[in-house]
């Protein structure tokens, strides 16, 4: 939401224009009707939009689209730079009003440097490092009972990341992802990222298992994933216990503890 707020921020301080989709207006239907020269989407959105044919006329008059909110997969970044599409990939959160860091055109490979002003460090968190973020537009506190609890000092933001030489930002998931399954910490975006790159879109979640104390559970959108794929691509210790269709929710963002709920659900009634 504050992304999305955003939005305006920078309009009224660049001078730009806001484009709004017509109701029940889709957003491939909007970009032809309004032409924008800037575009800021989630990869969920970037991948419709890939889909179109006629969007894909519009990405030639596009100057940037910015691409954020999560994990965007390489397959996806290199799909649509195949197709012309002049990318750059954030990274951001609530608590800084979005953006801080941002790649250069066409080399999304990462999420790029801190923006002027903002200051990124990682800190180590079990087998990978926290990022922490700090700058002006960092949030005040936390409201509670009706009076602000001031805060202090750089922000943890739950997410994990490495820094690559040049001081780029790569995001390799969340620290709540993580779990451990028979004395192995399995990263569910590690594995979603490894899916991607054989074509595959998937979600992973832990449940409670007898024999690991917890296990991963799959779920796929589209076509489900041949027998053996997992055996053939994951690590023995990260294979999952399950196989389910991921549901349609219709959201941008995919709610982990939602399918947990079901995958636990499923769990319990196989017995597995």
């Amino acid at each position: 939401h504050v992304g999305g707020l955003s939005l305006l921020f920078r309009a009224l301080v660049g001078g730009a224009a806001l484009a709004f989709p017509k109701k029940h207006e889709d957003l491939a239907s909007a970009i032809c009707r309004t032409r924008p020269t800037h575009l800021s989407v989630v990869a969920a959105q970037l991948q419709k939009l890939l889909q179109h044919e006629k969007a894909r006329v519009v990405f030639e008059s596009l100057e940037c689209v910015l691409v954020g909110g999560g994990p965007v997969s390489k397959r996806l970044l290199e799909r649509a730079q195949s197709l012309g599409v002049p990318l750059r990939q954030t990274y951001g959160s609530t608590e800084m009003a979005s953006q801080i860091c941002t790649s250069s055109l066409n080399n999304p490979t990462t999420c790029g440097r801190p923006l002027p002003g903002y200051r990124v460090e990682l800190k180590p968190a079990k087998n990978a490092c926290e990022i922490l973020v700090e700058g002006p537009s960092l949030f005040l506190g936390y409201l509670y009972q009706g009076k602000l609890q001031r805060r202090s000092g750089p922000l943890p933001t739950g997410d994990l990341g490495v820094l690559d030489e040049e001081g780029r930002l790569e995001v390799v998931g969340r620290c709540d992802n993580q779990f451990i399954s028979g004395g192995e910490n399995i990263q569910p975006e590690a594995l979603e990222a490894i899916a991607a790159e054989q074509g595959h879109d998937i979600v992973v979640v832990d449940v409670e298992n007898e024999k690991w104390g917890r296990a991963p559970v799959g779920f796929f959108k589209g076509v489900a994933p041949q027998k053996g794929f997992a055996r053939q691509y994951f690590p023995a210790y990260a294979q999952p216990v399950a196989w389910l269709p991921l549901p349609q929710s219709g959201l941008l963002k995919i709610r982990r503890s939602v399918l947990k709920q079901i995958a636990t659900q499923y769990v319990k009634e196989s017995a597995l």
